[in-house]
C-alpha cells in the first residue's frame, strides 16, 4: 500500500511530526530516509526488504556505499542520504 493510501495518522512522516521518532519503526524511520519504493515494491515494503537482507540496521551500518549502490532501489542520493544519518 502506498503510503498515500495510508489514513494521514498512519504515515511515517506525520506520525513522527504528531508523535515524535520514538513511535516509529525502524522500517518507517528508514522509508522516511528513502521517500520511495522500488519497482514492485512500495517505500515501506522497500524499507523492510533492505533491512531484512542487510540483517537489520546493524548491517546496514556496516555496509559501505559500494555494496548500498548494488543494492536494486538504491541509487547514489539515496546511498548519500544513508550515509550521512547512519
Amino acid at each position: 500500500m502506498k503510503i498515500k493510501d495510508l489514513p494521514e495518522e498512519e504515515r511515517p512522516r506525520e506520525k513522527l511530526l504528531a508523535h515524535g521518532a520514538h513511535s516509529l519503526s525502524v522500517v518507517e524511520l528508514l522509508a522516511i530516509l528513502l521517500r520511495t519504493g522500488r519497482r514492485g515494491e512500495d517505500v515501506l515494503e522497500f524499507s523492510a526488504s533492505l533491512l531484512n537482507d542487510w540483517g537489520g540496521l546493524e548491517g546496514l551500518c556496516r555496509a559501505d556505499a559500494k555494496e548500498l549502490m548494488g543494492e536494486k532501489g538504491l541509487n547514489s542520493a539515496k546511498v548519500a542520504t544513508l550515509a550521512a544519518v547512519i
